[in-house]
């Protein structure tokens, strides 16, 4: 589960709950994602909010978008490490990694490979 913060928390409290992360979803009182925040914004003023350092609208992908569909975005985009999945309404459901969706992808592949011959 990648850890979630609200817009008004602090970073430094933020900073400290995620200790170990490289990230942080910032989602609005609805559980929406609203925001991004990475290890740049991480480091800003402990005293700011999410809100005022977040990465604003973060690129999403819902859970019936194929691995292709995903891994198409993600490099048309340089996205080259997690990716946020949400529900139709903009709630997280999870992250998935470009190396792992790349992985899978693969091995489905090779699968099918296997059984067309």
């Amino acid at each position: 589960d990648v850890p979630t913060c609200s817009l008004t928390e602090p970073i430094g409290d933020i900073r400290r709950r995620t200790e170990g992360w490289d990230t942080c979803v910032v989602v609005d009182s609805k559980g929406i994602v609203v925001g991004l925040l990475r290890k740049k914004e991480l480091d800003a003023d402990p005293r700011a909010t999410a809100e005022q350092v977040m990465r604003p609208g973060p690129k999403t992908f819902r859970p019936n978008v194929t691995l292709q569909e995903l891994l198409k975005s993600m490099r048309d985009h340089e996205i080259q490490t997690n990716s946020l999945v949400t529900t139709a309404e903009g709630r997280l459901l999870g992250v998935i990694s470009r190396a792992d969706a790349e992985a899978t992808l693969a091995h489905e592949q090779a699968a099918q490979t296997r059984t067309d011959s």
